[in-house]
């Protein structure tokens, strides 16, 4: 399964992808199987839709650069491989990109605007794209809540990253912890 999959990916043109969309491939197949591992500290998960009403259809949303060059994009795929959408087309970083569970929406981490990453909200077909945070620092990592009310990231907005959780639309960020750790070495979900 893992070689079809992979397989599939290089015959659409995706030669840079994080391993670990491979196993979310294979998680929405079936397969578990000897998945591979993601290469620690490459921030470029994919982000399996699952849960709200079912309009998600299953839709997987990843990170890749095509061209090879270190220009980064959300794409979103059926499980089996077809219906390859291009989501972004930025000159900055767009990765980290989460699938909102009724399946309307995308919440991001993208560097479109500069460096330090900020959050970003669009339409699941890449249209819409609005900022949500504007803090000084790095805001990265979002997921929705279950309910899709929310929205957990992570920021070293404060000094230290902590995970925050604000509304679906930015407003009123906070932070949900108070953790020391070294940079990179957090991530953020929701609990069902």
């Amino acid at each position: 399964m893992r070689s079809l999959i992979y397989s599939v990916l290089r015959s659409a043109g995706f030669r840079h992808l994080s391993l670990s969309l491979g196993v979310a491939m294979a998680a929405a197949c079936g397969d578990s199987s000897h998945p591979p591992t993601s290469p620690a500290g490459s921030g470029l998960v994919p982000a399996l839709a699952r849960g709200g009403n079912g309009d998600n259809n299953g839709r997987i949303v990843f990170t890749s650069s095509p061209s090879g060059a270190f220009l980064y994009d959300l794409y979103a795929m059926n499980p089996d491989g077809s219906g390859v959408t291009q989501l972004t087309n930025s000159l900055g970083l767009d990765t980290n990109g989460s699938l909102s569970p009724d399946g309307k929406r995308v919440v991001f981490e993208s560097e479109r605007d500069g460096p330090g990453g900020k959050i970003y909200v669009m339409n699941a077909d890449g249209t819409g794209v609005t900022r949500l945070t504007d803090a000084p620092g790095h805001d990265r990592r979002p997921v929705w809540s279950k309910d899709g009310k929310r929205i957990f990231f992570l920021s070293n907005r404060e000094g230290d990253e902590n995970p925050f959780v604000m509304g679906s639309s930015g407003n009123g960020p906070k932070r949900v912890a108070d953790l020391v750790a070294p940079y990179g070495d957090l991530a953020v979900a929701a609990s069902p």
